[in-house]
Order: C-alpha cells, then sequence, then structure tokens
C-alpha cells in the first residue's frame, strides 16, 4: 500500500496529464457548463449535465446543437469536450481550414487516410462556418474522414445552415445525404433556439446605458474515446429529427 509520497506522485501524475490533454485539444477558448448562462437557453440543464458524463461516447453516439448564432452552440459543445476530457477521453479541435489543408497536404503526399486512422481513438473537435466552408468546398475530404469514423467514433456537430446548404459544404447532394444518414443514425439533436444571447446581452447593456438611443427595430446579420465537433453554422429541418426517430 503507497504512502503519501505515493499518493501524492500519482496526483502530480494525473493532473500533468489532464493538463497536457487540454492543450493537445487546442481549444480556441475554454469553456465549461458552470459559466453558462442556462436562463438564456430552452435546453434542460439536467440533460446537458448528463451528457457531460461522455457515456454516449461508449456507443459512439452522436450529438447535433441546432440553432441561430449566438445561441451557445459552440460553448456548450467545448464544454462537453472538456468535461469529457476529464472523464479520460483524448480530444483535438480542428478548425475547418486547418483540418481541410491537412488531409488536402496527406493526399498529396500520397498518404491519404492516415489521420483518419490516427483519429480514430481519439475525440475531435471540428469547427466550421458556412462561409469557411463555401470558400474551402472540403465536401469529398470530410466525407471519406467522417464516414471512416461511422459506429467507431462520435461527433458533436453544432450546425445553423438550413438542409439545403449542407451541399454547398459537400458539393454533391447525394453525399449530403449519405452524410447526414450516417451522422444522424445513431444522434440526439437539442434546439438552442434562435436569439442570440450577445445580441441581447449588448441590446441591455445599450438600453441601460441610453434607452433612447435604440432604433425601433433590430437586425442580425470519435467507436471508442473519440469525439468530433464540427461547428457547420447550420439550422437541420425538422425533416432531419423525423429521420432520427424513425432510424432510433
Amino acid at each position: 500500500m503507497g504512502g503519501p509520497v505515493d499518493c501524492r506522485q500519482q496526483s502530480d501524475r494525473q493532473a500533468r496529464t489532464l493538463n497536457y490533454q487540454l492543450k493537445a485539444a487546442r481549444f480556441p477558448h475554454h469553456r465549461d457548463l458552470t459559466h453558462f448562462d442556462w436562463s438564456e437557453t430552452p435546453l434542460e440543464q439536467a440533460r446537458l449535465e448528463q451528457l457531460a458524463t461522455a457515456s454516449f461516447m461508449d456507443q459512439a453516439h452522436n450529438l447535433i446543437l441546432v440553432g441561430g448564432t449566438g445561441t451557445g452552440k459552440t460553448h456548450l459543445a467545448t464544454a462537453l469536450a472538456v468535461s469529457a476530457i476529464h472523464q479520460g477521453k483524448r480530444i483535438r479541435f480542428y478548425n475547418a481550414v486547418d483540418l481541410v489543408n491537412q488531409l488536402e497536404k496527406e493526399k498529396q503526399l500520397g498518404k491519404a487516410g492516415n489521420l483518419a486512422k490516427q483519429l480514430a481513438g481519439w475525440m475531435l473537435s471540428l469547427l466550421m462556418s458556412s462561409a469557411t466552408c463555401r470558400s474551402l468546398h472540403p465536401g469529398a475530404l470530410l466525407f471519406h474522414l467522417i464516414s471512416h469514423l461511422y459506429e467507431k467514433s462520435s461527433l458533436i456537430i453544432t450546425a445553423n445552415l438550413n438542409f439545403a446548404e449542407w451541399v454547398q459544404v459537400f458539393v454533391d447532394a447525394k453525399m449530403a445525404t449519405a452524410l447526414l444518414d450516417r451522422i444522424t443514425h445513431h444522434c440526439d439533436i437539442l434546439e438552442t433556439g434562435n436569439d442570440s444571447y450577445r445580441f441581447k446581452q449588448r441590446k441591455k447593456l445599450l438600453k441601460n446605458n441610453n434607452p433612447t438611443s435604440l432604433p425601433g427595430k433590430y437586425s442580425m446579420v470519435i467507436g471508442g474515446n473519440f469525439w468530433m465537433v464540427i461547428d457547420i453554422e447550420t439550422t437541420l429541418p425538422k425533416t432531419i429529427q423525423s429521420h432520427h426517430r424513425q432510424r432510433s
């Protein structure tokens, strides 16, 4: 039985491992559920806290967060990923530009498929905006990567494009349909609403500071231990939710 020194050394090793995995994930910002404003979301706190146990990853199930810009999708996805690291999972965060560039590079070097094999034991956090997707046209590369991970890894996707616009991301309509069929096969879909939290907070601030300055109208312009978080900035339609219910 180890003494105090052994316990302290083990604790130090665990802390170093945790810090290493948090850095290796390469999150742009640290987020957690503790600092999430639950009064500004239609989602149930208990449901998110249950997902934070990362137990759904054991069955390689996926999660889609659907809602407008500024409704907390990326915050929640990152917070769930951070929580999963605390459960011993490994995560890697990519934005779409970096990921597609890496896939392109390995293809040019004749090493296509290497990254998919490496990520099969990881949780991957992938952040994509609609503008980025349209400029990169990364469809085939992402399709093959995600298809390789199908039923082997868990994905988290945040979305606010409508379903028809997925064709712009994956170029080919049949490819987009096939991909969504895989993603939604074992999947929970959570709706975060359409009212931007940041916009509402800014509106309150302006109103409190200078009520007369506000205009009358506003306009807002991975299976095993792998977890992929995709922020495609998309709004998936009710048809996907119906499809999920039929498949589940």
